[in-house]
């Protein structure tokens, strides 16, 4: 009786010591990684009007293949869905985007039994665009030059997106000894009608004299300001 006590004894701590040093092999999980992830745009720096194209990339993942890319402008909270579908054989998802104003966009990953969620961001900046055009008075002879006269030469400008009521830049540029000098003005700024545009004029200048106009807004808080876009002007007899 006591040979078989002791046995089954033996046996039973035996087992016991086999179950406490399965455990932990049994309860251990492989840990989850951070996947490669990221979005790119064609251009940080559009323009209003302008259509970028931005490319979301997955590196290689346990199963999950689908991102999502969303928008959030710069005055609104909530973001936009902008799309969201399977990368493609390279790891890529793109989408063209048409840009009004500056915008955040954010890619995101759900994660997988593999891997962790994730998201990345970029930034695109949305200039203001000017459109100038020189007005056709009478005393207009053909491409940029004009004739000399008591006549203002007009120049006028336009600015999208719609910046009605703000102030807007004028810049007046002369060609001489081999170089563009700038012209000092007596009005140097006005602000933009309804329709977001305004005008500039200058009257009497003398025969012979090479000028470029331009315009400028230096941006708010929705669009980046705009660049200089000159308009030549050259005046004959």
């Amino acid at each position: 009786m006591k040979f078989r006590t002791a046995v089954a004894t033996a046996v039973a701590a035996t087992a016991a010591v086999l179950a406490v040093g399965a455990a932990p092999a049994n309860a251990a999980t492989a840990a989850k990684v951070n996947p490669q992830l990221s979005l790119t745009a064609s251009t940080l720096n559009a323009v209003d009007g302008q259509t970028i194209t931005l490319t979301a990339h997955l590196g290689k993942t346990a199963s999950n293949r689908t991102v999502s890319i969303y928008r959030s402008p710069a005055a609104e909270a909530a973001n936009q869905l902008v799309k969201a579908g399977k990368v493609d054989s390279s790891g890529n998802l793109r989408v063209s985007v048409w840009m009004g104003r500056n915008t955040g966009f954010t890619v995101k990953f759900a994660g997988d039994s593999g891997d962790n969620a994730a998201s990345r961001s970029v930034y695109v900046h949305d200039a203001a665009v000017i459109k100038q055009s020189m007005q056709k008075p009478a005393y207009i002879n053909s491409g940029w030059n004009y004739f000399h006269s008591t006549q203002p030469v007009i120049e006028q400008s336009q600015v999208y997106p719609s910046k009605a009521g703000k102030t807007v830049y004028f810049h007046v540029q002369q060609y001489y000894s081999g170089a563009w000098h700038n012209v000092g003005l007596q009005y140097s700024s006005a602000t933009l009608d309804a329709n977001s545009s305004t005008w500039f004029g200058w009257k009497s200048i003398p025969a012979g004299i090479t000028l470029r106009f331009a315009t400028t807004y230096n941006g708010d808080s929705l669009n980046t300001g705009s660049g200089y876009h000159w308009v030549y002007v050259k005046t004959v007899k």
